[in-house]
């Protein structure tokens, strides 16, 4: 709703603008600085829909009524003379003041499209409130499996989040909310996988899945190179069968093979959680 009337508001604001520049400049001034001008009229246009369309992630019909409101402001002298009226000697300037300017608009939107990409779904997380975002971390980080309670808690605070926003959530968006969550669960599971495989073996040994994580995390740099390095000393430790193991921190844990296997569980349930997360969320989102 927030697009719909913002793009209604811009066709009265652009025809009073544009109706002004076509009297004052557009008919009265040299051919070039009509020719610049109208090249200038079109493309602002459509920069400036394509940035409203980047800022409230209209769905396809909302987009195609954007354009043609865009397409309707390009044309700057629209509905603004009796076209009978108009002498043969200003005739040239009337069409090309009519017609360059939306052929401009047309192509100059093709390119902004191109050019400018769909804002990264990363930012949606920054367009969350604490407590839209809070609701969030708190059901993808529980360690239990999800009730009906926390799915439902996910649809209040997508309904809370369209209402506030004017848009819901994209596809994109969860895609992005979730990946890093996923991603460190699959980490993590293999991580465990590969210190199960080393203890009951006892030798250091890892997960091709596992060696291919971790090349992602130390590529994107989504762990700290030494954690990293600690994760794999961790395997180690499982091979020697160690009664203890220390985090990055030097703080001691007990290590054993029942601690592992429960770690792997803990992440499996991480992992359905995620999974009726995303569910939930593709659900609602536009």
């Amino acid at each position: 709703m927030v697009f719909f009337f913002g793009c209604l508001f811009a066709t009265l604001i652009g025809r009073r603008i544009g109706w002004m520049l076509s009297r004052r400049v557009l008919y009265a001034s040299s051919w070039t600085v009509s020719i610049i001008l109208c090249f200038g009229w079109a493309c602002g246009v459509a920069y400036g829909l394509r940035l409203f369309i980047l800022a409230m992630h209209p769905g396809l019909i909302l987009k195609v009524f954007g354009y043609g409101a865009g397409m309707y402001i390009s044309i700057p002298n629209y509905g603004l003379v009796d076209e009978a009226t108009i002498p043969e000697s200003g005739r040239s300037r009337h069409e090309f003041i009519k017609g360059v300017p939306m052929v401009l608009f047309i192509v100059a939107s093709v390119i902004f499209a191109l050019v400018i990409p769909a804002t990264s779904p990363k930012l949606v997380s920054d367009r969350l409130t604490p407590d839209e975002f809070g609701v969030l971390s708190s059901v993808l980080s529980k360690k239990d499996p999800l009730n009906a309670a926390d799915l439902n808690s996910l649809k209040v605070m997508e309904e809370n989040y369209s209402t506030r926003t004017g848009h819901r959530i994209s596809r994109q968006d969860v895609v992005a909310l979730t990946n890093g969550v996923n991603t460190a669960n699959d980490y993590y599971y293999e991580l465990s996988t590969s210190m199960l495989i080393s203890w009951d073996s006892s030798q250091y040994q890892t997960t091709r899945d596992f060696d291919r994580l971790y090349a992602e995390m130390e590529k994107d740099g989504q762990r700290k190179p030494q954690k990293l390095l600690h994760d794999k000393d961790r395997i180690r430790f499982a091979a020697e069968h160690r009664a203890t193991e220390t985090d990055e921190g030097g703080l001691e844990y007990e290590l054993s093979r029942e601690g592992i296997v429960e770690t792997m569980n803990q992440i499996n349930i991480a992992k359905s959680n995620d999974s009726q997360v995303i569910s939930v969320l593709n659900s609602l989102a536009q």
